[in-house]
């Protein structure tokens, strides 16, 4: 798939990327119907995310995070699973976030993304990078109660959800989830509980897959099997402000489907045209 800057694409190639990334523009007319239904809801949300990230001067969502280096392994299996897994690149970048507060620890719903990438990792991702965003949400619809089964206080105390479903290479519709290991030692916060996980080497998740139950069913932990394990670092010294990552970069060719996909596409446009430029980022 093309890499495409959805902070900077035309609205018109924009659409049209994002009906092809999801695998719906030549797909039966209830999946196009959906697509389109999302680009649209995205529109409509645009100018929201776009005020909201002025007045914030950060992301409307995940304003402020802390980003680490992570080594990835394929665990060994077959089918195409296994076969994705193997070639699986062998470093990553994470990006832990909250969703809402910038400093506080109030409840809330965390983030997890992660950039798969091949070539030395930047803020910006390149053609053959993956993007994947997980939150602490399993279904879009239980979003409102996300904060009172989340564990603010420390991100590797929580289960990420990829919330909406991928086109797998080989395999029909798939969901992704990651699990950490092991709850984080003590700190003043869950930055520093982070941290002194990394330095105790027990910062470890498991990227991992399985079919796709529904829009309206919860995903059933039973079901899900081991694509990769990650092993946490270091943090990196990566600006966070200039730090894009992209739910349509998929150089793996894991394809995001849905309708929660699509609308993310001109509300994260408007949300990154709206945020200041990074310290190594100019001004457009």
């Amino acid at each position: 798939m093309t890499q495409i800057d959805a902070g900077r694409a035309p609205a018109c190639e924009l659409a049209r990327h994002v009906l092809l990334s999801t695998g719906m523009a030549t797909g039966m007319a209830t999946n196009r119907e959906i697509a389109r239904a999302g680009f649209v809801a995205g529109g409509l949300l645009a100018p929201l995310t776009a005020l909201v990230s002025w007045l914030r001067r950060s992301r409307m969502f995940h304003p402020v995070g802390v980003s680490c280096w992570a080594t990835v392994r394929g665990v060994d299996g077959e089918g195409p699973a296994g076969a994705l897994g193997a070639r699986l690149p062998d470093r990553a970048l994470l990006r832990f976030s909250g969703a809402w507060w910038k400093r506080r620890e109030l409840p809330d719903v965390l983030g997890c993304a992660i950039r798969l990438a091949y070539e030395p990792v930047h803020e910006k991702p390149r053609p053959a990078d993956q993007d994947l965003l997980f939150a602490t949400v399993r279904r879009p619809w239980t979003t409102p109660f996300a904060p009172l089964s989340t564990d603010q206080h420390d991100y590797l105390a929580n289960d990420y959800y990829a919330v909406s479903p991928f086109d797998f290479p080989g395999l029909e519709r798939v969901e992704l989830r990651v699990t950490p290991d092991a709850p984080s030692p003590g700190g003043a916060d869950r930055d520093e509980r982070l941290i002194a996980a990394i330095s105790a080497k027990t910062a470890g998740l498991v990227l991992s897959w399985a079919p796709y139950a529904g829009a309206f069913r919860r995903p059933d932990p039973e079901r899900f099997s081991p694509l990769a394990r990650l092993t946490i670092v270091g943090v990196t010294s990566l600006d966070d402000e200039a730090l894009r990552f992209d739910p349509f970069q998929a150089g793996l060719g894991i394809e995001p489907v849905g309708f929660v996909h699509a609308m993310r596409a001109l509300a994260y446009r408007a949300s990154q045209r709206a945020r200041p430029a990074g310290v190594n980022e100019p001004e457009s």
